[in-house]
């Protein structure tokens, strides 16, 4: 098992020094790894592969408080950090919703409320949470780069993202009665998908939706979309049932790397994933 994957579990139960804390996290060779790839940020692929490393190390505890990961979010900040949200273009025209939730998810996590309050903003203001409602946003690329985050009914990663966002946000920094109102329009749609499912018949949303990765990328996942859902204690609602069962019925295997270059899985491809089988297990808890 992985030092990082020690560290998260015995955090739940434990009380460690900052001193173990270390240990572990040097001693990771998922967070080595992480911290030790060549970047470029004068590139939307560069960009991306910088946005990938920062959200994996921030499913780390403490990782993000490493030396080299906050030369790391602090170079990517310079970059991203447009007027009006976080593009990987460096434009605002660059914004897209899947990957404003995911930056807006990493100044969370590394406690930047300045940049998550920017982040939020964007989300409450232009994500859409219900077939036909119309965004307001006026930069191209959500419109129509990689087919499009908003059309007759909003991206369906995009919300996820956005959504998960906004329940850290509140966890992290306190309840607003505006992100809640928000995120109940999201967790509604979410559930008149059943979570994972079209919402005419049973056949799954995206075909990555209900494969078996962590952490997560630009697409999200059944365990995402099932975390989510428990953290805003919703997990056992009937609608998520079929959901649940879908889950239950997986082998606890990696079933897909996300761009082998920008990103690192935790746990080896078609093997029994311990990040993964620690996912299910949390999901499992009351």
């Amino acid at each position: 098992m992985d030092t990082a994957l020690t560290l998260k579990k015995r955090l739940r139960s434990e009380q460690l020094s900052e001193a173990v804390i270390q240990d572990l996290l040097n001693r990771s060779e998922i967070v080595n790894q992480l911290l030790n790839q060549k970047v470029r940020i004068d590139t939307f692929t560069g960009l991306r592969k910088m946005e990938f490393r920062l959200i994996e190390l921030s499913e780390i505890p403490h990782a993000l408080e490493l030396e080299k990961a906050q030369e790391l979010l602090e170079q990517f900040i310079t970059v991203v950090n447009v007027e009006d949200g976080f593009s990987l273009t460096g434009q605002t025209d660059g914004v897209l919703a899947c990957h404003q939730g995911i930056m807006t998810l990493i100044f969370i996590r590394s406690g930047r409320k300045d940049l998550a309050d920017k982040g939020v903003e964007w989300i409450l203001n232009y994500q859409i949470t219900q077939r036909g409602e119309k965004c307001t946003w006026t930069g191209k690329d959500l419109y129509s780069r990689f087919g499009g985050c908003v059309g007759r009914t909003p991206c369906y990663d995009g919300l996820i993202k956005n959504m998960t966002a906004l329940s850290a946000y509140q966890k992290t920094f306190g309840w607003r009665g505006d992100i809640q109102e928000k995120l109940d329009l999201g967790l509604k749609y979410i559930l008149e998908h059943r979570g994972i499912y079209h919402l005419e018949n049973d056949e799954l949303i995206t075909d990555d939706i209900g494969k078996l990765f962590y952490p997560y990328p630009y697409r999200t996942n059944v365990l995402e979309v099932l975390i989510l859902m428990k953290n805003e204690a919703l997990l056992n609602r009937n609608e998520l049932k079929q959901a649940r069962t879908y889950l239950g019925n997986k082998k606890a295997h990696a079933e897909k790397i996300f761009m082998p270059t920008s990103w690192t899985t935790f746990d080896p491809v078609n093997q029994h994933g311990e990040w993964i089988s620690d996912v299910i297990e949390e999901l499992k808890k009351n």
